[in-house]
């Protein structure tokens, strides 16, 4: 008997377990995102919901790309690259549309199957090399 819970207990650790990675490879329809001022208030910044139910955020293995930034349906890659996922960050590097490098650094709040919420910490700007704090941008997407 103490065996059997024994047992029952390793594998509910291993299923529960799994990496931020692979839960966060897939796609992923923005939800929600929000903007916040350089105080982190709300009060100046803005806030918008399911306004653009095509804005998509594909992740597939080693490769990640960001679709439809103007809402057109268009399935444009405007961000093609690689992501790594350690722990709860997440970077995302590659080139924009002006063929630039580009890298962005995410804190991720909440990630299941279901669901992915981050927050947008910093940004290197490829003209200077040196990662410039962003006002705080958070973003909720859903599978």
């Amino acid at each position: 008997m103490r065996y059997s819970i024994l047992l029952l207990i390793v594998f509910l650790a291993l299923v529960s377990c799994r990496k931020n990675n692979e839960k966060i490879i897939g796609g992923w329809k923005l939800v929600q995102y929000t903007e916040f001022d350089s105080l982190g208030d709300r009060t100046f910044g803005f806030s918008y919901s399911e306004i653009c139910p095509y804005k998509k955020l594909e992740f597939g293995t080693n490769a990640w790309a960001e679709y439809d930034q103007n809402c057109s349906e268009d399935k444009d890659i405007l961000l093609d690259g690689d992501y790594l996922v350690e722990e709860d960050t997440l970077w995302l590097r590659g080139f924009d549309a002006n063929n630039n490098w580009t890298e962005q650094w995410y804190l991720i709040k909440k990630v299941t199957n279901k669901r992915l919420e981050i927050d947008l910490w910093k940004s290197l700007n490829d003209t200077t090399g040196e990662w410039d704090i962003v006002d705080r941008r958070n973003y909720k997407y859903k599978k």
